[in-house]
């Protein structure tokens, strides 16, 4: 159970510095060859490799999913989602108006 938590947040947080092992073991206050060697375990215990973009979809969603299950917070950047991009803003004088609903 220590392995298989240690493995996802590896994987969490690996996904979270866009695949950068440097970035991940700063992150998780371990070494580089630490996180390599828990991603080679995770790809050996999933038979997916890291090396292909649909793998790591398939990783990421899996992450996400268990999180989601064990009613952890989600932390897989699939779910960090950046909030969409505020409006522009009106001229002057000009007010928005919200669609009427139909009668």
């Amino acid at each position: 159970a220590e392995d298989r938590r240690v493995l996802l947040t590896t994987l969490g947080t690996w996904l979270t510095c866009q695949g950068s092992t440097t970035y991940a073991a700063q992150r998780l206050y371990c070494h580089r060859n630490t996180v390599s060697n828990r991603l080679r375990r995770l790809e050996q215990l999933t038979g997916r490799t890291l090396s292909d973009p649909a793998h790591v979809v398939e990783l990421a969603l899996a992450h996400a999913a268990v999180l989601q299950h064990a009613n952890e917070p989600v932390t897989s950047p699939i779910a960090q989602a950046p909030p969409p991009a505020p409006a522009a803003p009106t001229p002057a004088g000009t007010a928005r108006r919200s669609p009427r609903p139909p009668a």
